[in-house]
């Protein structure tokens, strides 16, 4: 009926009339699609406060005390996190994962869980709980003993994680950390809203190198030959006793 009307005003009434009535017209179009986009914002609003901020993990350095191919050195891994709840969840939770690149390898020392410490491998700084260390098929494992330990928040910090005794691969090149990952307390996973994967790996190569080429012996100087003394000739022996003999021979004359 609203319409009927309108469409009446609009086509029968004056013509001042039928403008003021196109002028309400847009005023109320306006005013709707007004208030639908605040509607919208405040829906958007209310969403993004419902999402939990992701997590982030970034790798700060990656190094070895020794870069040449099939060298043995200590892997240096610093890392920081702004995940709240990083650490290992209870009953073996993992709190930190590494992958070495492909021909890093401890050949197998590590396959078996064992306390962390500063000659294997090592995480700093902890506190809170006993870190066990292991190696999984290329990937080195920091958390609580199987099974056991309560879970422990370390939270957002600087950490650095050492891997002693790594053998180099046996070609040069760069090579890149494959992977890096911390771990949620609360709900044992790496993945958002809990946890974080590194995405800046590729910032921190190692150089390998060639072995270095040993130096060339410097060989020893030639000792001079000695100068032959020539010896005396028989013929002059000969003489000399002859001298002798007959001066001796006057001497007893006389």
């Amino acid at each position: 009926m609203d319409e009927l009307l309108f469409f009446y005003h609009l086509h029968c009434a004056p013509a001042g009339f039928q403008n003021a009535l196109l002028t309400k017209q847009c005023q109320c179009k306006d005013e709707s699609n007004m208030n639908r986009f605040l509607s919208q914002v405040a829906s958007s609003i209310v969403l993004l406060g419902a999402i939990q901020a992701t997590a982030s993990v970034s790798v700060t350095d990656f190094s070895s005390t020794n870069t040449s191919v099939g060298g043995v050195g200590d892997v240096t891994i610093t890392f920081d996190t702004d995940e709240v709840n990083f650490g290992p969840a209870g009953g073996g939770g993992w709190a930190v994962t590494a992958t070495l690149p492909a021909g890093m390898s401890t050949g197998g020392a590590y396959s078996a869980e064992a306390p962390c410490s500063s000659t294997t491998i090592e995480l700093t700084p902890v506190s809170g709980f006993t870190p066990y260390c292991s190696e999984i098929s290329g990937m080195y494992i920091v958390a609580n003993q199987a099974g056991l330990g309560s879970s422990t928040v370390l939270g957002a910090n600087s950490y650095t994680l050492t891997i002693r005794n790594v053998t180099n691969p046996n070609s040069p090149g760069e090579i890149f950390l494959s992977e890096l990952s911390v771990w949620d307390a609360t709900s044992g996973g790496r993945n958002p809203p809990g946890g974080a994967t590194s995405l800046n790996l590729s910032t921190y190569p190692i150089e390998i190198t060639s072995a270095a080429t040993p130096a060339a012996a410097t060989p020893a100087a030639a000792t001079p030959a000695a100068t032959a003394v020539p010896a005396l000739p028989l013929f002059g022996l000969f003489a000399l006793g002859g001298l002798l003999g007959l001066f001796g021979l006057r001497k007893l004359k006389k």
